[in-house]
């Protein structure tokens, strides 16, 4: 990453060590992360959305998907997981979150959720399954927890709650924290798919982590871009 006086003139760029050249790789308001090996995915925004990248068969990046909208809000992207040959993230425009897919070397790049007021981006099963909670309006009386399956477009939910502690998946299960206005905590489990009929584990308790490994194996990373280290410096200062 190359940062310049303008943000509009800010860079990803390639060395070379054989020669010491520099390749510009994708300009603009943009942003990269490795995601493992030689892989990395970026992002552009744009008038019409913010543009989705991968590193291609030769090093270059390549266009594979675009979340719609005003990407000259400036984009960040809270959260990235990679499993296998895909990776997701957690993106935030202005006021509007959404989950967007990579597929780092097929055709199955796309974004699934978008346009919700808060969205997270919870964990990744042993399959693929993402698992995604949040609101989709500001002013939602209960969150929503589902589900996004490998090669779907589209996300399903399997229950809600009022409000959500530590929530996981693992092996096709989810395990949900509700914890309610007055307080009152019980997790319960429901099935990623299938019947969407809750098991309750335990009341007055809540999960506090997880026997498996984290996420299912998936690895994490993070999107280096003007916006993201703006908001690192305007949170360690208010941390301060």
């Amino acid at each position: 990453m190359r940062f310049d006086t303008q943000a509009l003139s800010d860079s990803i760029r390639r060395w070379d060590s054989t020669n010491s050249e520099r390749t510009v790789l994708l300009s603009g308001r943009v942003g990269a992360a490795s995601v493992g090996g030689d892989s990395i995915v970026a992002t552009r925004d744009g008038d019409d959305g913010v543009e989705l990248y991968r590193t291609d068969g030769i090093g270059d990046l390549e266009h594979v998907t675009t979340l719609p909208g005003d990407g000259t809000a400036s984009s960040t992207v809270d959260k990235i997981l990679t499993q296998g040959d895909t990776t997701l993230l957690q993106l935030r425009v202005a006021e509007s979150t959404a989950l967007a897919r990579i597929d780092l070397h097929g055709d199955d790049s796309s974004v699934p959720v978008s346009g919700w007021a808060d969205l997270r981006l919870e964990g990744v099963d042993a399959d693929g399954t993402a698992l995604v909670s949040g609101r989709r309006d500001a002013d939602g009386r209960r969150e929503t927890i589902g589900v996004v399956t490998p090669h779907s477009d589209s996300y399903v939910e399997r229950t809600t709650a009022e409000h959500t502690g530590l929530t996981l998946i693992h092996q096709g299960t989810v395990y949900v924290t509700d914890q309610t206005a007055a307080g009152k905590l019980t997790v319960r489990t429901v099935k990623a798919q299938g019947s969407t009929r809750p098991a309750t584990l335990w009341h007055d308790h809540q999960l506090a982590g997880a026997t498996w490994p984290t996420d299912n194996g998936a690895t994490t990373s993070t999107l280096i871009s003007r916006a993201a280290v703006l908001q690192r410096q305007q949170q360690s200062q208010a941390g301060g």
